[in-house]
């Protein structure tokens, strides 16, 4: 949304249709660049975060299947 709004308040400058401000301009730009910015950044956390938690799984998976599981049941007991 940073990015979309960067961009539309460049376009009215451009186009004449607000002040042609330069605080506006370079804040405008600003805003575009930090939100090109932000989106990286969440897009390389995202991938990192989605490979750290398939590792994991993978790795509980073989712990699992290592464990030598017995079923217990009721006639397997025996009283004291």
């Amino acid at each position: 949304m940073a990015i979309a709004g960067g961009v539309i308040l460049l376009l009215f400058m451009v186009l004449g249709l607000s002040g042609s401000n330069q605080v506006a301009a370079i804040g405008s730009i600003a805003v575009v660049l930090g939100g090109i910015v932000s989106l990286g950044s969440n897009v390389s956390t995202l991938r990192q975060t989605t490979a750290a938690m398939s590792a994991a799984d993978a790795l509980r998976s073989d712990l699992i299947n290592t464990i030598d599981l017995r079923v217990v049941g009721e006639g397997t007991m025996k009283r004291i």
